[in-house]
């Protein structure tokens, strides 16, 4: 089990991670050109241990976009890799990151030591050394591109800024971030349309509207800006200059890749402030979006049981007193892993952002709660 957090400046903790560096030393580049913003789907071994990476990073200014999920294939749980900055932002630069668990994908406190990679990405490869949390263990890293059971994805990267005033009013100035995936330009048109359509309902935009997963960004931009303007006109007038600077808006839209394997396709969609995250998963082998009711049966209270007598063999006193057993009911919000599902229940802490419990609970558990439909779309009998 896990615990996430969901920051309000989410969007400024989210798109580097630094560590200090010379700038001197930096090959001169630039952010938008063709081959700086990689997606890359990376299967391979660690060390022998098979291991699944959907890696997200812009060489010139060392972006993370948030930070990359990893899984190893017999484990229960999804991990974070983030990329220090190096001196270099040459395509062949050697690379250091940390691989953290996902309660602390957007930062890390001093105390936490997790386990680090050394690497370098090479045409189709990506190949090196990593070492574990208490640097007594090493092992090799040996990692090829790999879209053979993938959806092979773009990344699409936009900002915006609004800015209001009105008589006797300050200026104030809405800013918006959103950062996701496309289908690339080669994918079916059954493929393209399935995952741009869950996209578009995922982040709740017009369908009708948007014919163009590119201006896609713009068009919840033009909808953020005109909220963000309708709040502003209903403040009152005499409303103090300190409130009116806590007025200023911000709101960033973030779209993981999670799982993308098996033909199977999990979304995650990270937004600013206490709204919780949500997914999405897709089939591209049934042509549909899963549902919970199209991979378990109907017997809720099987699965629950199941559920909440892991969450209290996994979950920690503070995760426990913050979201009781109480609470846990049988979601519709979840992703997979190579070995099982993800069950996820955010809730409020009280403290200006979201948290996150999450569940996992083996496709060896679930046994006969699942569907034969699904038990044979992931090879089970």
């Amino acid at each position: 089990m896990q615990s996430k957090l969901s920051y309000y400046f989410l969007l400024f903790l989210c798109i580097t991670f630094t560590a200090p560096a010379n700038a001197g030393d930096r090959k001169t580049c630039n952010s938008d050109a063709p081959g700086e913003n990689i997606y890359k789907h990376y299967t391979g071994t660690i060390g022998g241990k098979n291991v699944v990476l959907d890696l997200r990073y812009g060489f010139c200014g060392a972006s993370n976009y948030g930070g990359s999920y990893l899984y190893f294939t017999e484990g229960n749980e999804t991990k974070c890799l983030a990329i220090y900055e190096p001196k270099s932002f040459a395509h062949t630069a050697e690379l250091h990151a940390e691989e953290r668990t996902v309660n602390y994908r957007w930062g890390n406190p001093e105390e936490v030591v997790f386990p680090s990679w050394t690497f370098v990405i090479k045409d189709n490869r990506l190949t090196g050394k990593w070492t574990s949390a208490d640097k007594k263990t090493t092992a090799e890293i040996d990692l090829v591109e790999d879209y053979s059971k993938a959806t092979r994805l773009d990344m699409i990267s936009y900002r915006d800024s609004a800015t209001t005033m009105q008589p006797g009013r300050p200026m104030r100035t809405a800013y918006f971030y959103y950062l996701g995936v496309k289908p690339t330009a080669n994918a079916t048109k059954a493929a393209a349309y399935l995952i741009n359509g869950e996209i578009l309902k995922l982040t709740e935009t017009d369908q009708q509207r948007v014919t163009d997963m590119q201006i896609m960004p713009a068009r919840i931009a033009q909808q953020r800006f005109g909220e963000f303007t309708t709040a502003y006109g209903l403040m009152p007038e005499d409303t103090s200059r300190a409130e009116w600077h806590r007025r200023d808006f911000s709101y960033s839209a973030l779209l993981f890749p999670v799982y993308n394997d098996n033909g199977l396709l999990s979304l995650e969609l990270v937004n600013t402030g206490k709204k919780p995250s949500r997914y999405v998963c897709i089939s591209l082998g049934t042509n549909k979006s899963l549902k919970l009711a199209d991979i378990v049966t109907t017997n809720n209270g099987i699965l629950k049981a199941l559920i909440i007598k892991e969450y209290k063999n996994t979950a920690d006193t503070e995760t426990l007193k913050a979201f009781p057993v109480s609470n846990i009911e049988v979601p519709e919000n979840f992703m997979f892993t190579g070995k099982g599902i993800i069950f996820c229940y955010p809730y409020d802490t009280g403290k200006g952002y979201t948290a996150e419990a999450r569940v996992f609970l083996s496709f060896k558990q679930l046994g006969t709660t699942m569907k034969k439909e699904f038990r044979m779309l992931m090879g089970s009998n």
